[in-house]
């Protein structure tokens, strides 16, 4: 019997590990919903992230590290941030007299996004390899998630924010839940595009069931960058050259009215928490004003130079204004973040950390943009990353899993196209050396 290679078999691993991750939220949603009665708190968060830390650490040292100076820079660079932040951090929870809890968690959040980039980099050696991300994990998590997610929606047990009843699914926020169906779209048309899902309507079905969900959630920004991401492949596949486009649309055309028109009081409702349809007014209670009086808040936090330039310290967004965490600030204002990516990093790194992050944004935009000419699929990763910096000024996206999937996959094809195009040059080498 062949043995299972062991670069595979910890990937595999890996992958069981980082499945475990996405539902360590599970207890929660569970909890809200009324399907349960389980403990929630930091301990499972911890817990699973240092597993998949030290799988992660030991996949990478089982396969030849090949990385260009400009990649370590950017690395070493990465990881001497987080430790001043964390020192920072702890600096600051000391004088507030906070728990170090909120920086362990976001510590370990990132460490576990950058060994995620070095094992996609490192594993990635071929096509079957990029597969094994989507057949091993993908395919199997976006199943759970729909099914756990319809169970909710089947059974009326919704999680009540602001007065509306959304769904969560396996996770313990009904944003969070849609920021991962957003992602999943994206994937699952990749896993068509690339030839890895045959069955045409098994796409249809699993595409079909996610944007239900999607609706379900009550997540406007993520909708709203749902259709922006859409708008880019309509413009760049020239869909309007497409007979399934046209009876798509009419179907569409159909069904969307009908399905307004039946949920419409619901809609009217969710719209009305946002903005007086009336008057035209912000609400009160409107999460548009709460995202304005959150940012007035944290704005309120900066207040000298020195704090400007580098920040609060990592984890101080998350954790200041949350009740959960002893000694927090939650009297004041009560926020779990601060529902904008840009703010965030003013807070926790400072302008300094702030400039750092548009450098790596614009990095990895222009690395996405390269490989195309070798794999044009590579244009989705690129469309939905310019989706997430608009709904960064809305949402925290940096430091939560989905972002860390995002990067995964993102670099697994970046790997391969670099790949792809070493072997395009390799043979055009041969062939002109038997030429000679």
């Amino acid at each position: 019997m062949k043995s299972i290679p062991s670069r595979l078999f910890f990937l595999c691993l890996f992958l069981f590990l980082l499945a475990m991750r996405t539902f360590t939220e599970l207890p929660r949603s569970l909890s809200e919903t009324g399907l349960g009665d389980l403990h929630d708190g930091n301990g499972n968060r911890i817990l699973s992230s240092m597993l998949l830390f030290s799988t992660v650490l030991y996949s990478v040292t089982l396969v030849n590290r090949r990385f260009t100076r400009h990649q370590l820079v950017m690395g070493v660079l990465f990881l001497l941030v987080l430790i001043l932040s964390s020192f920072n951090a702890w600096i600051t929870f000391t004088h507030v007299g906070m728990s170090y809890e909120g920086i362990i968690v976001v510590l370990m959040r990132l460490l576990l996004g950058f060994f995620i980039i070095l094992l996609a980099w490192n594993a990635i050696t071929s096509k079957s390899d990029v597969r094994l991300l989507f057949q091993i994990y993908l395919k199997p998590v976006v199943w759970i998630t729909i099914i756990i997610t319809f169970i909710q929606i089947f059974t009326s047990t919704y999680v009540s924010v602001q007065g509306v009843d959304r769904i969560m699914g396996p996770f313990g926020n009904p944003n969070t839940l849609a920021a991962f169906l957003h992602l999943t779209i994206m994937l699952t048309i990749v896993s068509r595009k690339f030839g890895f899902d045959r069955s045409g309507s098994i796409f249809w079905v699993l595409i079909g069931l996610q944007y239900i969900l999607l609706l379900y959630t009550g997540s406007v920004t993520n909708i709203g960058i749902n259709l922006v991401f859409l708008l880019c492949l309509f413009v760049s596949d020239r869909w309007y050259k497409l007979k399934a486009f046209y009876l798509g649309a009419f179907l569409f055309i159909i069904i969307v009215p009908l399905s307004v028109a039946y949920k419409w009081p619901s809609i009217e409702y969710r719209l009305s928490k946002l903005v007086d349809i009336e008057t035209m007014e912000i609400p009160s209670a409107s999460s548009l004003q709460w995202r304005a009086e959150a940012w007035r808040h944290y704005s309120s936090l900066i207040d000298n130079p020195r704090k400007l330039l580098t920040g609060l310290g990592l984890g101080t967004q998350r954790s200041i204004f949350l009740v959960d965490y002893p000694g927090n600030r939650s009297t004041e204002f009560e926020a779990p973040g601060t529902h904008n990516d840009y703010m965030a990093m003013i807070v926790d790194f400072g302008l300094i950390g702030l400039a750092l992050f548009l450098i790596a944004c614009r990095y990895l935009t222009r690395t996405l943009k390269r490989h195309e000419h070798t794999l044009p699929i590579i244009k989705y990763f690129r469309f939905y990353f310019y989706s997430i910096m608009f709904a960064m000024l809305m949402e925290n996206y940096f430091d939560q899993f989905t972002a860390y999937l995002f990067l995964l996959y993102a670099v697994a094809f970046i790997k391969f196209a670099q790949l792809t195009k070493n072997d395009i040059i390799h043979n055009a080498q041969e062939i002109q050396d038997h030429a000679v």
